[in-house]
């Protein structure tokens, strides 16, 4: 393909393969991204190759559909012009009203759901072949195989595969696309005695906090947030740390290792700079009757 057309490769530059390659603009690319990114172009090819299967798919079918509401149409106006020619008037309506009920009776229904089904699938586009969607309020997580006219195959992540009627997976909200969603922001909130609290303090967490994200750049952006954000009870103040890892939830259990990772060095800092959290004699007691 690239031989019979010499202009694709004209038109490759290193400046366009890199940025292809640092999709996240951070003027580097460790080995562990790029197996990662080559990965993810493979299987865009391989789902965009499915794509045109299954829209060549909805094309026949929408096709199926048009051809019936064309041929209802084309009833309606013979009857219309049969009317009009002198032929009982009376009784063309009644057979043509009668051919409009059994219409609605059979096919009105499958008109309806298809033409909601290709509002969501053409206009709402809600997802494409190979995203991973989490799919009402038990965030059950698929990845879409099939879309056809009026239903979509789905595979849970535990391998079962399902068919949705578009029109029914329309109402499993939330439905929300992973594949195109940011990358995920975590906050991890802590209280601990006001007395520790200072600049310093602070300071000298936001360095560790800084040194640890420089060593882990490949699962996180290195801008955070570290803050006081408001005093609790007992003299205590709640410092709230936020965190941007580099891709969005698609993975969970990557996202469970990698908080578990910046959790674990946000409890050392804090250990290492003297945070505490005391409770004075008799503040849990239980009232006496």
């Amino acid at each position: 393909a690239l031989n019979a057309n010499p202009s694709i490769l004209e038109s490759i530059t290193a400046e366009t393969v890199w940025k292809r390659l640092d999709s996240l603009q951070r003027g580097y690319i460790t080995k562990t991204y790029l197996a990662s990114q080559f990965e993810t172009y493979c299987l865009q090819r391989d789902n965009l190759k499915n794509a045109i299967a299954d829209s060549r798919q909805v094309v026949k079918s929408l096709d199926v559909v048009v051809s019936a509401v064309v041929n209802f149409f084309l009833i309606i106006v013979f009857f219309v012009l049969a009317g009009q020619t002198g032929a009982s008037s009376s009784g063309l309506w009644a057979a043509a009203l009668g051919t409009i009920i059994s219409f609605s009776f059979i096919f009105g229904d499958s008109v309806k759901n298809a033409f909601n089904s290709v509002v969501f699938i053409f206009f709402m586009l809600p997802f494409d072949v190979g995203d991973i969607i989490q799919v009402g309020t038990d965030a059950t997580r698929y990845r879409v195989e099939r879309i056809t006219l009026l239903t979509t195959q789905l595979r849970r992540w535990d391998g079962a595969v399902t068919k949705f009627e578009n029109v029914e997976l329309k109402k499993q909200l939330p439905l929300i696309n992973l594949s195109t969603s940011d990358p995920q922001e975590v906050t991890f909130p802590v209280e601990v005695d006001m007395e520790c609290v200072s600049q310093e303090f602070l300071d000298n967490m936001k360095n560790d906090i800084e040194a640890f994200l420089h060593n882990n750049k490949d699962k996180y952006f290195e801008t955070y947030s570290l803050t006081v954000r408001e005093l609790k009870p007992l003299f205590k103040a709640r410092i709230n740390l936020t965190i941007d890892h580099v891709y969005s939830n698609l993975d969970s259990g990557r996202i469970f290792r990698h908080n578990s990772l910046v959790l674990v060095a946000f409890i050392d800092t804090l250990k290492k700079n003297g945070a505490r959290f005391s409770m004075e004699k008799g503040t849990l007691a239980i009232p006496r009757g």
